[in-house]
């Protein structure tokens, strides 16, 4: 039993040291009712929202991240922008998962 003990310890022991070592940016969990604006595209970014007055987070210089509290919120559309007010596209934003987006080159995005 001493033994079986021992090897649960160890195999947990090992889990926990492979979930906190394992390499972030994968995916990002966002607290909930934030949204994350990178700008990886050489421009600058911000989103919008459209059915809350066009509220707006501030703009996430180029090679830079803003994290805005927007609070609840579920299936309303946001905007993304390129700096100069060029529409790149939009998702749908639930608050109870957060957001996080990331221009790129080429004016394009994408969630992560």
């Amino acid at each position: 039993m001493k033994q079986l003990s021992r090897r649960w310890s160890t195999s947990a022991l090992a889990l926990v040291a492979a979930l906190t070592l394992a390499p972030t940016g994968v995916a990002h969990a966002d607290a909930p009712g934030t949204v994350t604006v990178c700008s990886r595209g050489g421009y600058s970014s911000y989103v919008v929202f459209p059915d809350r007055g066009g509220a707006a987070s501030p703009l996430a210089e180029p090679g830079k991240c803003v994290t805005t509290h927007f609070g609840r919120g579920s299936g309303e559309k946001v905007d993304v922008y390129a700096g100069g007010r060029r529409h790149l596209g939009s998702f749908y934003y639930d608050s109870t998962f957060g957001a996080h987006v990331v221009t790129e080159p080429g004016y394009t995005f994408r969630r992560v």
